[in-house]
């Protein structure tokens, strides 16, 4: 499993999860963020462009842009992991490795 841990203690703006918290935030408390890292697929459809996680089924989203639609799935990865903590699952490691290959054409 990928990740990184961010301890935030109170020095200023903080950015976790994609929000920024505010210096009083953390004046009392240490807030300790596991980030995961999670490989999308975009694709081109007709009208736009659609985006999924392979190693969270059901986690899709599609946006007008490329750029639209990372920020939705991105968004679209955070609600499902809200999801399974609150339903008391852990969040699934990682399995997808993304690899382009060259071929002669």
């Amino acid at each position: 499993m990928r990740g990184q841990l961010a301890i935030c203690d109170g020095l200023g703006m903080t950015r976790a999860g994609g929000a920024a918290f505010p210096k009083q935030f953390f004046q009392t408390s240490r807030l300790e963020v596991k980030s995961m890292r999670y490989a999308i697929v975009i694709e081109k459809a007709a009208g736009n462009f659609s985006a999924y996680v392979p190693d969270l089924p059901g986690c899709i989203a599609t946006g007008q842009s490329v750029e639209k639609v990372t920020r939705e799935i991105t968004e679209a990865i955070l609600f499902h992991l809200e999801g399974l903590r609150e339903d008391g699952i852990a969040p699934p490691a990682t399995q997808c490795h993304v690899k382009y290959v060259d071929v002669a054409v």
